[in-house]
C-alpha cells in the first residue's frame, strides 16, 4: 500500500536511525509515468527512504540527491576508480563532513551487516526530531505497510537561484513552512553535527511546493533473497551476458546482475494533491520497476569460501602442471588408477581422430570402483544410500557387499555365455540392482548399453538391433509418481523377432504381473542370488570398449557412441576428485540424474564410486510424493554435494523458495549444474535457497562424446560466475572460433556478444573412440567441420567475456541469425525469464522472408503474472529489447501452459521448431507427455 501526499510541510530529514537499516539504498528517482521507462534525473530534489520495519519510514537509510550532477556523481557508474562509495549522500557528508564535491565513500561490508558509521554521534549521524516526525507522519496512513518497504519521495520544485547561492535546508518555523530567509551561508566546519550540512540539504532557496511519496510495497521472495545475498563484490571485472544488465562495483568495474524479478513488483500508489484548501485523492496499480538497494551490490563473481579453498583437492598448480607438460599431467592422474600392467605411453594420436589413450596399459574398471576399496579397508564404507520413490523403500549397500553383489552378477552372466566383447542392454529404473549390472559387465569386459527405462518399446528396439546385444536387463516395472508402471511389457514387445537376444534377466521390483517367456526370461533373484560371491576380475587392454550410450532426440538412427576403459576411468576419477572435491571420508554426494544418460554413467558410477564416495541414489521423480522430496533426502543423509540440471532448479524456483526454506540444508557445501547451459536467476536462487547463500557452484560443461566434464570453475581454485562454464579444467584446451576457425579474442563491450563455435583442438583421454558400427559417420559428424585444423567440433555456440571467460550458449542450431546478427536463444531465454512473470522460457528460430530468421519465444507465466496475456507479450518483447538489443526482440511470444520436455527433462526445441514454422512434427517418442503439442498449438 502507497500514499502520497503535496504538502507545504517541511521535507523529511534523515533520521539518527534511517542510516543504520539493513536495507540500504541507493540514490532513486521517482518513477516516469511509464513504470518501465529508464530512470531520468532532474534537478527536483528526491529523498528515498525504505525501512523493513512496522514504522513507515523510522528506521530507514535515506538517499539525498540534491541536482542532477550530484545524482550523477553518486549513482554506480560514477564512482571513482578504487572508492568505496556509501549509498547515501546524505550517511557521508553528516558523518565524515565531506562537502558537496567529496566523492561518495560506499562501504565496503554489506550493508546487511554495516556497522556504526565513522564521526556520527553512536555510529548514526542525526537529524532533527521534528523532521523525522514529518516523514513519518507522511508515512503513517501507508497502514497496512507493516512488514513491508516504505519509500518516501519528496520533490521540491524551487524557483531558479542565482549561481552563487548555497543551498542549505532552509530553517523550520512554527508552522512546519520554510522561512523566507533560508539562503545563507554553509555551517562552518565546528558546526554541530546535527545540523545538515550544505551538500546534504533538502531545501532550495524560495518557496517550493513538495510532494512527498510514501510507497510501500511488500518486496517478493526472490527479493528478498537477492539482498540476502548481496555480499560485497570482489574487484574482479564481470561481463555483460546473456539477459544481464551491467552494473558497477566500488571498483568501477562491471558486474552482471540478472534481469531480476527483484526490481518488479505490483505497487499500489495513493496520491493526495492539495493545492491550498483543495485536496484530490487517487489510487493507482501498476507493475513498477523498484529500487533495489542491493542491486548494485550483486557480485559479477563468487570466489570460494577461504576456509574451502584451504582445504579443496584442487589447487591452482594443476592449471600450470597441464600447461608445462599436457601429457605428463595426464600420466600422473592414470596413476591415480590401479592399473595390472602398466601402460608405456600416454597417448597415440597417429590414426587421428581414432585416439589411444594409455597404450599397452591393462586394467579392469570394476576392480578399480569396488575391491580396491574393500582391500584398503573401507569395506565397511557406505557405496551407496538407495532411496525408493515409495516412502520407507531405502537401502544402504557398503563396499563389501556391493563387491559381494558384483561378483554375483559377473558368475550369473558368465553362465549365460557373455565373453568379453559382447553387449548387454540394461533397461532399469534407478535401483541398485542397474549400477550392479554395469559395473558386473565391466568386471566382464562386457559392453553395456544402458538405455533409459522412459524410452519407449520402438527406441529400446532400435538401441537393442543396432548393438546387436545377447542379453537384455530390466525389471518387471517401476515407480513414477506414486504409480508402478510396467517395463517388462516394452522388453517384450522390442526384442521381439530379435535374433541376436538370447535371454532377458528381470529384478523383481513393483510386483506386478509379467507375461513369461519360458527358456528366455529368467527372474534375477533365482539367476544372480545364487551364484558365487568368489569371482576373480580379468585386466582388459587400455582400449577395450567399455560402454555403448546412445545419443537420444534425433529422427534419424541413434548414434551409438563407444568408450573405452582406461583413458574413460582416468578423466572420470580425475574430474570428480577435483571439480565436486570429494572427501571419501566424510562427504555425501549426490548426482540426481539417471544412469541412462552419461552423467549417471560417469558421475553416478564410475566417477564416485572409482574414488570411494559414499553416495545417494533415488529412484522416483522429485516431487513425489510431494515437492519436498528432494530436500528431505537432502536432509535424511546428510548430503553435502549436490549435483542435478538447469531445469530441475527452474522447477524448484516455480515451487517456491519455501520448499527448500523448511527443510536443513546446512550439510549441503557444494552444487553443480549440468546439462545445459544455466541462466544467471536460477544460478543465484540455487546458490541462495538451496546452497544457504554460501556454497560454491560448479556449472559444468561436457557431453556424451566427451565422456567427462571438459569446462567448469574448480572450486577451491577459481571464482564463478552466474551463468558462465569459466574455462577448460586442467589438462582441457578449449577454443572459440569463427567459421574460418580463426580464435575469438576477448574484447570490450562491444565485442563481447560476438557468438562463435566451440571446438576442441587437443585429444583428451574420455573422448568417444567412435560411433558404433560407423566410423565414417564419426569423421563426418564430429571432425569434418575444421577437418583442416583437426579439431572437434562440439557443436555448441559460445563466447568470450570481457575476461576470457567462456558462455556456453547451447547447440549451435540454436543460434539465430536475424538480419546478419547472431542472437543465442538461450540468451533470449535468459531475458525472458529474467522477468518477475515468467517461469519458463524456450526460444527457437523460425524462417523468415525478410529477416533470414525470426524469433519465436514460447513462455509459461508464473501464477502471480499481471496484466493479462497481450499486455504481457509486449512487455516482454521491450524487456527483450532492453536486455539484449531490439534486433533481439521476438517476432512472436506465445504463453503456454506447458513445454515439450524429454523424460530427461529437457525441453525439445527441434520440435517447437516445427510448431513455428507449421511443419508436421518429428520424433516425439522421447516425450513426456505428446500431448502437450495441443496447447501450444491452440496458443497460435
Amino acid at each position: 500500500m502507497c500514499c502520497a501526499i503535496w504538502s507545504a510541510s517541511r521535507a523529511p530529514a534523515c533520521s539518527a536511525s534511517q542510516l543504520s537499516s539493513s536495507h540500504a539504498v541507493r540514490p532513486s528517482v521517482v518513477p516516469d509515468a511509464n513504470p518501465r521507462a529508464a530512470p531520468r534525473y532532474s534537478p527536483d530534489l528526491r529523498i528515498q527512504c525504505t525501512s523493513g520495519t512496522p514504522r513507515p519510514c523510522g528506521s530507514s537509510p535515506l538517499a539525498i540527491v540534491t541536482s542532477r550532477e550530484t545524482a550523477r556523481a553518486t549513482t554506480p557508474s560514477a564512482v571513482p576508480n578504487g572508492a568505496s562509495v556509501s549509498n547515501s549522500p546524505c550517511a557521508t557528508a553528516a558523518s565524515t563532513g565531506a562537502g558537496a564535491l567529496d566523492p561518495p565513500v560506499r562501504s565496503s561490508i554489506s550493508n546487511s551487516r554495516r556497522g556504526p558509521t565513522s564521526g556520527s554521534v553512536r555510529g548514526r549521524p542525526r537529524c532533527s526530531s521534528s523532521v523525522r516526525s514529518a516523514a513519518a507522519s507522511a508515512c503513517s496512513r501507508a497502514s497496512a505497510c507493516i512488514g513491508a518497504r516504505c519509500h518516501t519521495v519528496t520533490n521540491e520544485v524551487a524557483p531558479p537561484s542565482s549561481a552563487s547561492a548555497t543551498r542549505i535546508a532552509p530553517a523550520v518555523t512554527g508552522s512546519g513552512s520554510p522561512s523566507a530567509d533560508s539562503c545563507t551561508a554553509p555551517p562552518s566546519s565546528t558546526a554541530d553535527a546535527r545540523a545538515p550540512r550544505s551538500a546534504d540539504s533538502a531545501a532550495v532557496c524560495g518557496q517550493p511546493r513538495r510532494l512527498t511519496l510514501c510507497r510501500c510495497a511488500r518486496p517478493s521472495a526472490s527479493r528478498a533473497s537477492s539482498q540476502a545475498a548481496a555480499t560485497p563484490g570482489s574487484s574482479n571485472s564481470g561481463a555483460r551476458g546473456s539477459g544481464r544488465s551491467v552494473i558497477t562495483s566500488h571498483a568501477s568495474r562491471p558486474l552482471i546482475a540478472s534481469s531480476p524479478t527483484v526490481q518488479r513488483n505490483q505497487t499500489t500508489v495513493h496520491q493526495q494533491t492539495c493545492e491550498g484548501p483543495t485536496c484530490v485523492q487517487r489510487s493507482v496499480t501498476r507493475l513498477t520497476a523498484m529500487s533495489n538497494p542491493s542491486h548494485a551490490e550483486v557480485p559479477s563473481a563468487y570466489p570460494p569460501p577461504a576456509d574451502f579453498a584451504a582445504n579443496a583437492n584442487a589447487t591452482g598448480e594443476l592449471y600450470a602442471e597441464a600447461e608445462k607438460d599436457r601429457l605428463a599431467f595426464w600420466e600422473k592422474q592414470a596413476k591415480r588408477l590401479s592399473w595390472q600392467t602398466p601402460f608405456t605411453d600416454v597417448l597415440d594420436w597417429s590414426d587421428a581422430p581414432f585416439a589411444k589413450w594409455f597404450v599397452g596399459g591393462k586394467i579392469n574398471v570394476a576392480y578399480n570402483c569396488v575391491d580396491r576399496h574393500v582391500e584398503a579397508g573401507n569395506g565397511d564404507r557406505v557405496a551407496i544410500h538407495w532411496e525408493g520413490e515409495p516412502v520407507g523403500d531405502a537401502r544402504s549397500i557398503t563396499y563389501a557387499e556391493l563387491k559381494d553383489e558384483v561378483c554375483k552378477a559377473a558368475n550369473a552372466l558368465t553362465d549365460l555365455g557373455l565373453v568379453a566383447g559382447d553387449r548387454v542392454a540394461i533397461y532399469m529404473p534407478m535401483i541398485p540392482e542397474a549400477i550392479v549390472a554395469m559395473l558386473a559387465c565391466a568386471r566382464l569386459g562386457v559392453m553395456h548399453s544402458v538405455v533409459f527405462a522412459g524410452f519407449s518399446a520402438s527406441a529400446l528396439r532400435a538401441r537393442i538391433e543396432d548393438a546387436e546385444a545377447k542379453l537384455v536387463i530390466t525389471s518387471d516395472g517401476q515407480y513414477r509418481r506414486g504409480k508402478a508402471a510396467s517395463l517388462k511389457e516394452a522388453v517384450d514387445e522390442a526384442v521381439a523377432d530379435q535374433p541376436s537376444v538370447k535371454n532377458v534377466l528381470v529384478v523383481r521390483r513393483t510386483g506386478i504381473d509379467v507375461k513369461w517367456t519360458d527358456g528366455r526370461d529368467l527372474w534375477w533373484d533365482e539367476t544372480v542370488e545364487q551364484a558365487s560371491t568368489e569371482h576373480i576380475p580379468a585386466a582388459f587392454d587400455s582400449e577395450q570398449p567399455l560402454f555403448l550410450l546412445y545419443t537420444s532426440g534425433t529422427t534419424g538412427k541413434p548414434k551409438g557412441i563407444v568408450h573405452t576403459s582406461g583413458g574413460y576411468l582416468t578423466q572420470s576419477s580425475y574430474t570428480h576428485w577435483n571439480v565436486f572435491d570429494v572427501k571419501p571420508e566424510s562427504d555425501v554426494y549426490w548426482c540426481t540424474a539417471d544412469i541412462g544418460w552419461v552423467t549417471g554413467h560417469t558421475y553416478i558410477v564410475y566417477g564416485p564410486l572409482s574414488n570411494g564416495v559414499t553416495q545417494v541414489v533415488y529412484e522416483g521423480t522429485p516431487t513425489s510424493p510431494t515437492e519436498h522430496r528432494h530436500f528431505e533426502v537432502i536432509e535424511k543423509y546428510g548430503v553435502t554435494i549436490y549435483y542435478t540440471a538447469p531445469t530441475l532448479i527452474r522447477t524448484f524456483m516455480k515451487l517456491g523458495h519455501q520448499i527448500p526454506a523448511s527443510h536443513d540444508l546446512s550439510s549441503l557445501r557444494l552444487l553443480g549444474s549440468v546439462g545445459e547451459p544455466i541462466n544467471p536467476e536460477a544460478w543465484r536462487w540455487y546458490r541462495e535457497h538451496i546452497g544457504g547463500g554460501k556454497t560454491p557452484i560448479v556449472d559444468t560443461w561436457w557431453q556424451t562424446e566427451t565422456g567427462a566434464i571438459m569446462i567448469s570453475p574448480l572450486p577451491g581454485v577459481t571464482a564463478a560466475k552466474p551463468g558462465s562454464a569459466m574455462t577448460p579444467l586442467p589438462g582441457i584446451s578449449a577454443k572459440i572460433v569463427d567459421d574460418e576457425g580463426n580464435q575469438l579474442v576477448p574484447g570490450a563491450d562491444e565485442a563481447e556478444h560476438v557468438t562463435g563455435y566451440l571446438v576442441l583442438d587437443q585429444p583428451w583421454p574420455a573422448m568417444l573412440r567412435g560411433i558404433w558400427g560407423d566410423p565414417q559417420r564419426f569423421k563426418d559428424t564430429y571432425w569434418s567441420r575444421f577437418a583442416e585444423q583437426g579439431w572437434y567440433f562440439a557443436g555448441d555456440g559460445a563466447r568470450y567475456d570481457s575476461d576470457g571467460h567462456i558462455w556456453v550458449l547451447g547447440r549451435i542450431d540454436d543460434v539465430m541469425n536475424v538480419s546478419g546478427h547472431r542472437i543465442s536463444t538461450a540468451e533470449v531465454e535468459s531475458a525472458l525469464v529474467g522477468h518477475a512473470g515468467v517461469a519458463e522460457a524456450a526460444v527457437v528460430g523460425a524462417s523468415d522472408d525478410t529477416t533470414g530468421q525470426a524469433i519465436c519465444a514460447f513462455v509459461i507465466l508464473k501464477a502471480s503474472a499481471h496484466g493479462g496475456p497481450e499486455n504481457m507479450i509486449e512487455e516482454l518483447r521491450a524487456e527483450v529489447a532492453r536486455e539484449i538489443s531490439p534486433i533481439a526482440k521476438p517476432r512472436e511470444i506465445h504463453i503456454v501452459p506447458e513445454l515439450p520436455k524429454t523424460r530427461s527433462g529437457k525441453i525439445m526445441r527441434r520440435l517447437l521448431r516445427d510448431v513455428a514454422e507449421g511443419r508436421e512434427l518429428g520424433d516425439t517418442s522421447t516425450l513426456v507427455d505428446p500431448s502437450v503439442f495441443e496447447a501450444i498449438r491452440a496458443s497460435k
